[in-house]
C-alpha cells in the first residue's frame, strides 16, 4: 500500500510526489481544465508539504480571480433572474468554513458514538477492514478532485451525494436556505407501489452558485479527511491524527459549533431604518435614505458587513459629493453613481455638494454605529473617512450657497399676478386671468411670509387659536400644539423646525389692511388653510412648495435653489435691517434664538408691543398693495 498523504493537495503514486486539486465545476470552461496537477521530482516529504501549502495559496488566488471574471461576465451579459430557487445564494468564506467544520464535527461524533475508529476490528478481520477502508479513502479522494476516470462505484450518484445533497442538507439545517430554495420531488420507491418518500433535489441554479460549489468542495475535503482517519486508525492501531488543520476546531474538547449567517448590508440597513422610523419624522427619515441607498448600491445588498473596508466607505463619501439634487426624481431608474455621471454629462461638470455629503456621511457613520450597538461589528469602517473638499473655490461669489431674497421689483411682480388681480381659479387656472378673487392658502401664505418672516410650514399649520390679541395688538402665536379636534387621520400635524421657532410675531399692519383678520373670523374650521392637500406627505409644505413653483414659473423670477418661497423670509429680514431693527429683536421675530433665553437677558423679554413698534417701521418702499385692501 502507498504512503498516506500528510498534507492537503499532496499525494504519492509509483512515480513519486504530486500536487493535485480539483477545479470548481463552474470554472472549468473558463480555466480550460478539470484539475491542477504538478509533479514534484527529487524532493523530500517535508519540502513536498511546503510546496503543497504554496500550491494551495496559489490556486486559491486563481479561483478568486476567475470567479471575479465570471461574476462580471454574468452581470454584464445575463439579466438577473427572479424567484429562482437558490439563485441569490451567497456564502462568505467564513460561513463556508463554519459549515464544513460543523459537518466534520458531526462525522467525528458519529464515529465516537458508534464505539470509536477501531470498533469491531479484530486480528481475524483486520485485512478485510483495511481493504474496505482503502477503497473508501480512494473513492473519497477521487470524488474530491473530480477524477471520474478512477474506478468509482456509481460515480454519478457518489458525486451527486458528496457534492450536492450533503451541501444542501447542511444549508437547510443551519437556515442558510429557506424552504422555497429547494425542490421537493416525490418519487415512488422501486418495488413498492404503496409507499412514497421524499428526496431533496438540487436545482440547476443552486448547482451553478459559486458559493455552493465551494461548500461542496469543503464537505468533500471533510469526507476525505474522515476516510483517511479511519484508515490510519486501523492501519497503525492507534487514535488517528488530523492532517487537515482546517478542521481543528471540530476536535476541540467540548466543542459546540453552530454556524450562523453573517449579517449582510441589506439586513443592516433594514434594521437601522426600522428603528430610526420610530425616532424621527417622515421628512428626516427620507433624508436617511440616500446614505442607505448608496451603501447598498456601492457595496452590494448581500455583502457581509464585517468585510466592508474604509476604502469602500471613502468611495461612498466621494460619491456623496457628486450626487445631483433630487436624483430620485430627475434620474429615475438610475443608480446614484449613474445619476451623478448623467448629471456631469448634462451640465459639463460633476456636482460639488460638499455640505450634503457631510450630512450623508454622518448618516453612514450612524448606520455602522447601530451595527456596533447590535454587536454585529467590532469597529466603524467609516469612522475616519472624510469628505474631500477643495482648498477654496475659484470664486466665492459663484459658489455662494443659500436662498436669495426677493427684490422690491420682484415682489411687485409677484403680487400683480392674476392670483392677486383676478384669475380663473386658484387651482390649475391660477396663472390665467379671470374674474375670480379666491383668498385661500395660495393667496395668503406668500403675503404672510413677506410681512412676518414666518416659514411656509409655520403658516400652513396656523389655527384660529393662533391668531391672538394682547393690549389691542394682534399677533401670530407660532407653536406646535394643535387645538382643533375635527381633523382627519393624516390630514394635519403641527410641527416646528426648531425649539427656537416657538415665538410670538405681531401681525403687520399691511396684512390687516389686506383683510387677514376678516379672513380669520370667516373661517369655518379651526385650521385656517384646509384647502392645501397634505394627505400622505411628510410635511404640509410639501404640496404647497410644488404649487408655489408652478405659480412663480411664468413670472421669470424663479431660480432653482436660489429664488424660492424661502426668499420671502430673506426679503423680510432685509426689510428689518433697512428699518434699523436691532439684532435681538430680529432674532426673536425670525425665530433664531430661544425666547426663554431672551427672557433671561431682558427680564420679562420683549413685549409684543415692543416688537409691534419695530414691525410697524418695517416696510417695502414702492411696493403698492392697495389693490388688495379691504374697502
Amino acid at each position: 500500500m502507498t504512503d498516506m498523504p500528510k498534507q492537503q493537495y499532496l499525494s504519492k503514486d509509483n512515480k513519486g510526489w504530486k500536487l493535485r486539486r480539483r477545479v470548481p465545476e463552474k470554472l472549468r470552461d473558463v480555466i480550460g481544465k478539470t484539475q491542477w496537477v504538478e509533479r514534484l521530482a527529487g524532493v523530500s516529504h517535508r519540502e513536498a508539504c511546503e510546496r503543497a501549502k504554496t500550491f494551495g495559496v496559489r490556486t486559491d488566488a486563481e479561483i478568486k480571480r476567475y470567479e471575479g471574471q465570471l461574476s462580471r461576465t454574468r452581470v454584464s451579459s445575463t439579466p438577473p433572474k427572479q424567484n429562482e430557487p437558490g439563485f441569490t445564494l451567497e456564502l462568505t468564506d467564513h460561513e463556508i468554513d463554519q459549515i464544513a467544520i460543523a459537518y466534520f464535527h458531526e462525522l467525528e461524533k458519529g464515529v465516537q458514538s458508534s464505539g470509536g475508529y477501531r470498533k469491531g476490528v479484530t486480528s481475524d478481520n483486520r485485512r478485510e477492514v483495511l481493504i474496505e477502508l482503502t477503497e473508501e479513502y480512494e473513492e473519497a479522494d477521487a470524488i474530491h478532485v473530480g477524477d471520474q476516470s478512477r474506478d468509482i462505484r456509481y460515480p454519478d450518484r457518489a458525486i451527486e451525494t458528496a457534492f450536492h445533497h450533503k451541501a444542501l442538507q447542511q444549508l437547510i439545517k443551519y437556515q442558510f436556505l429557506e424552504r422555497e430554495d429547494y425542490e421537493e420531488v416525490f418519487q415512488r420507491q422501486r418495488g413498492n407501489t404503496t409507499k412514497e418518500y421524499r428526496r431533496l433535489k438540487v436545482s440547476a441554479e443552486l448547482k451553478a452558485s459559486l458559493g455552493f460549489q465551494k461548500l461542496s468542495d469543503r464537505l468533500a475535503e471533510a469526507n476525505l479527511e474522515m476516510a483517511r482517519r479511519k484508515l490510519e486508525a486501523v492501519q497503525e492501531g492507534r487514535h488517528p491524527t488530523l492532517h487537515n488543520p482546517a478542521f481543528t476546531p471540530a476536535l476541540m474538547p467540548g466543542a459546540t459549533i453552530k454556524p450562523h449567517k453573517e449579517i449582510r448590508v441589506d439586513q443592516l440597513v433594514t434594521s437601522y431604518l426600522e428603528r430610526r422610523k420610530q425616532e424621527v419624522g417622515k421628512s428626516r427619515y427620507e433624508q436617511l435614505l440616500t446614505a442607505c441607498r448608496a451603501l447598498k448600491e456601492e457595496v452590494g445588498r448581500k455583502f457581509p458587513i464585517t468585510q466592508i473596508t474604509r476604502e469602500q466607505c471613502q468611495g461612498i463619501a466621494d460619491l456623496f459629493v457628486t450626487i445631483p439634487p433630487y436624483a430620485r426624481r430627475h434620474y429615475r431608474n438610475l443608480s446614484l453613481r449613474k445619476a451623478a455621471e448623467a448629471h456631469a454629462r448634462k451640465t459639463g461638470a460633476p456636482a460639488q455638494r460638499h455640505s450634503e455629503a457631510d450630512k450623508n456621511l454622518t448618516v453612514l457613520r450612524e448606520i455602522f454605529e447601530f451595527a456596533i450597538d447590535k454587536e454585529w461589528l467590532a469597529s466603524n469602517p467609516a469612522q475616519r473617512v472624510k469628505v474631500v473638499k477643495p482648498a477654496r473655490p475659484p470664486s466665492f461669489a459663484e459658489h455662494e450657497e443659500g436662498y436669495e431674497p426677493f427684490s422690491i421689483e420682484e415682489l411687485q411682480v409677484i403680487f400683480r399676478q392674476p392670483l392677486y388681480t383676478g384669475c380663473k381659479d386658484d387651482g390649475n387656472g391660477i396663472n390665467t386671468p379671470g374674474d375670480n378673487h379666491p383668498r385661500r392658502s395660495r393667496f395668503w401664505v406668500p403675503l404672510i411670509s413677506a410681512f412676518s418672516g414666518l416659514r411656509m410650514q409655520e403658516i400652513l399649520q396656523l389655527e384660529r387659536a393662533d391668531i391672538q390679541e394682547a393690549d389691542g395688538i394682534h399677533f401670530f402665536s407660532v407653536n406646535d400644539k394643535a387645538v382643533g379636534n375635527d381633523y382627519q387621520d393624516g390630514e394635519y400635524a403641527k410641527r416646528l423646525k426648531t425649539q427656537n421657532s416657538l415665538r410670538k410675531v405681531p401681525i403687520h399692519p399691511e396684512l390687516i389692511k389686506v383683510g387677514f383678520l376678516e379672513f380669520v373670523d370667516a373661517s369655518d374650521r379651526e385650521w385656517l388653510f384646509p384647502d392645501m392637500p397634505c394627505m400622505g406627505a411628510s410635511k404640509m409644505s410639501d404640496q404647497f412648495s410644488k404649487r408655489f413653483r408652478t405659480f412663480l414659473k411664468p413670472t421669470g423670477i424663479s431660480v432653482p435653489r436660489r429664488k424660492v418661497f424661502h426668499s420671502f423670509r430673506n426679503a423680510f429680514n432685509d426689510a428689518l435691517r433697512r428699518a434699523d431693527v436691532r439684532l435681538e429683536y430680529r432674532e426673536q421675530i425670525m425665530g433664531w434664538v430661544d425666547y426663554k433665553k431672551m427672557d433671561a437677558r431682558y427680564g420679562h423679554g420683549h413685549l409684543v408691543s415692543q416688537l409691534h413698534d419695530e414691525l410697524c417701521r418695517t416696510t417695502y418702499e414702492e411696493l403698492d398693495l392697495s389693490h388688495l385692501y379691504v374697502r
